[in-house]
């Protein structure tokens, strides 16, 4: 998880909701839902890239939010 978290930090970004969770038969594998607020969309694959780089990654993925526009 540090490791992870350390890419927003040596960014200045602070994650607006962070879960973490232990998955597998065993526990073995550590799943982390990380969001940020208003973030472009180049930074955020950006930020993907380099976390997909780290030891023991398997899977990043990424997802916009965006607001529905009421007529």
């Amino acid at each position: 998880m540090s490791r992870v978290l350390e890419v927003f930090a040596k960014r200045g970004l602070v994650p607006s909701q962070w879960h973490s969770t232990l998955a597998g038969g065993h526990g073995e594998e550590l799943q982390i839902d990380v969001q940020i607020a208003d973030i472009d969309a180049m930074l955020a694959r950006r930020l993907a890239k380099t976390l997909r780089q780290l030891v023991a990654v398997r899977s990043v993925l990424v997802a916009e939010k965006r607001q529905l526009l009421t007529a």
